[in-house]
C-alpha cells in the first residue's frame, strides 16, 4: 500500500481535534528532527537510532502507523538496529532502520524477511567522500 500524505494529514487533524494531547507530539517530533541533525552533525548513530524509535513510537500515536510497520520496527530493533521508523508520509509500508555494520544489516534484513517485508535494501555510506 503506497502512502497518502492528504489522507494521513486530515486522519491526524481530525485525532488532533478528538484528542488536545495528541497535539503536544507535533512539536515533540519537530524537536526530535530538530536533535537528529545534530546526531547527524556528530556522528551520533547511537542517539539518532534512539530518536528514529521514539519518533516512531509518536507517529503510531498519531496514526500514521500501521500494526505491520510498527511490527517491522520492533523486529528491527530487536534484531540489532540502533533504530528504527516509519517513512514517508505515513499510511503506508516503508520503513528505515539505522544499523552500524554490515552484520546487524543482514541480521535486521533476515528478520525482516521472516516477517514478511517484500523488499529489503541496505545502503552503506562511506567514510571517505573524497
Amino acid at each position: 500500500m503506497s502512502g497518502q500524505t492528504g489522507v494521513a494529514v486530515a486522519e491526524v487533524a481530525q485525532r488532533i481535534q478528538a484528542d488536545a494531547d495528541l497535539a503536544a507530539l507535533i512539536p515533540a517530533i519537530g524537536n526530535q528532527v530538530r536533535q537528529a541533525a545534530v546526531c547527524l552533525a556528530q556522528d551520533d548513530l547511537n542517539q539518532l537510532g534512539q530518536l528514529m524509535t521514539q519518533t516512531h513510537l509518536q507517529l503510531a500515536r498519531l496514526g500514521v502507523s500501521s500494526e505491520k510497520l510498527d511490527q517491522f520496527v520492533q523486529t528491527a530493533n530487536q534484531a540489532g538496529a540502533l533504530g528504527s521508523k516509519l517513512t514517508g508520509s505515513g499510511l503506508g509500508g516503508c520503513m528505515i532502520a539505522l544499523v552500524n555494520d554490515q552484520a546487524s544489516g543482514q541480521r535486521v534484513d533476515e528478520a525482516l524477511q521472516q516477517i514478511g517485508a517484500r523488499q529489503t535494501w541496505q545502503h552503506w555510506f562511506k567514510e571517505d567522500m573524497n
